[in-house]
This record gives C-alpha cells, sequence and structure tokens, in this order.
C-alpha cells in the first residue's frame, strides 16, 4: 500500500486520480449518473456515490436517495511520487 498522510506524505505531494472504466468494478469505486433530484427546467442533476462490488453503499447527500441509475464508475487511484533517497 501507498503511505497515506498519517505516514507523512501530504496532500501536496500525492494526488488522486479518478479513471472511468467500462465495466462493474469488483471492490470500491465511485459510481454515477442521474439523481433524484433536477435542475429548475426538469433536467436531472448527476451524482456520484461510493459504491462496493457495483452496489452502492454510501450517498454523501443529506437525503440518501443515491442514483436514478448508474452510468460509468470511477476509480480512484492513488499516486503517490517515489520515495526520495
Amino acid at each position: 500500500d501507498p503511505p497515506t498522510s498519517r505516514d507523512g506524505v501530504g496532500p501536496e505531494e500525492s494526488s488522486l486520480l479518478f479513471r472511468p472504466i467500462g465495466a462493474t468494478p469488483v471492490g470500491y469505486s465511485v459510481a454515477s449518473g442521474p439523481g433524484p433530484r433536477t435542475k429548475p427546467d426538469g433536467a436531472p442533476i448527476y451524482h456520484s456515490v461510493v459504491a462496493l462490488n457495483g452496489a452502492i453503499v454510501h450517498d454523501p447527500h443529506p437525503s440518501r436517495a443515491g442514483l436514478l441509475e448508474i452510468e460509468w464508475f470511477d476509480l480512484v487511484v492513488r499516486c503517490v511520487p517515489p520515495a526520495r533517497g
């Protein structure tokens, strides 16, 4: 596992990379698609949630309403520079 900020790698030395994938991932991912809320003109508001093996396990919105459908998944990859030596 890469070091975490508790291990001395601060946010300025690492970044997160979202990688879209075309299949339902195994493990944790970010699922995105239209949510149940809409804009004033009726257009859907797109939203993202945490998924595990393709199923929603956490919605950060206070309503916890999830998504109407999952249109894509992103894998979150932590990028850590090589150790300095």
